[in-house]
């Protein structure tokens, strides 16, 4: 009896804990490259990386980051009004489809993107459905645009905070492997 009483104490506790909680938490990353040799057909003084979500049904598309120029390596961050297609960005990225998501990289009249599905990037399948998304974070590690060279370096990052039920799955797991060893 005293066990149990103490296992409902802790769920109670959890349960404050997940319904206060406003940690992020990582979600899922990626990281990629784009080199292309050709280097870009004409000069250019800044570059411009952005991601970009299509779904399949019904066909529709958002981009992150397509106004922001680049000179050199730096770090964004997407989050609720940052961007206009926030919200149709995440809504994609959450909608338990295997959707299509890009990166692309721009400079002096050349595009060139590195498309895959969702599961493909993050190794979830088919997304990131039922979780609440906080941010989003774009790593530029290199960057390079010549008329010699195209190339750039990115790290995609997710964050936010997963549904109370996987919470509170762990938790359970914690007790479970508490109680076993006693």
């Amino acid at each position: 009896m005293k066990t149990s009483a103490t296992i409902l104490f802790v769920l109670f506790v959890l349960s404050i804990n997940i319904q206060t909680s406003e940690a992020s938490y990582l979600l899922g990353q990626f990281s990629d490259s784009i080199n292309y040799d050709g280097g870009t057909p004409n000069p250019a003084s800044e570059a411009s990386i952005f991601l970009e979500i299509d779904t399949t049904s019904p066909s529709a598309y958002w981009l992150l980051g397509e106004d922001i120029s680049w000179t050199s390596p730096g770090t964004v961050v997407f989050a609720p009004g940052t961007d206009p297609d926030w919200d149709g960005f995440v809504a994609t990225l959450t909608n338990a489809t295997d959707d299509i998501l890009a990166w692309s990289l721009k400079a002096g009249g050349l595009h060139v993107p590195s498309i895959e599905e969702e599961s493909k990037w993050f190794g979830t399948v088919p997304d990131f459905s039922g979780l609440t998304i906080e941010y989003l974070q774009l790593d530029v590690t290199y960057l390079e645009y010549s008329m010699d060279n195209l190339a750039a370096d990115i790290v995609f990052s997710v964050y936010g905070v997963p549904e109370p039920g996987t919470l509170l799955l762990f938790g359970l797991g914690g007790l479970a492997l508490i109680r076993r060893r006693r």
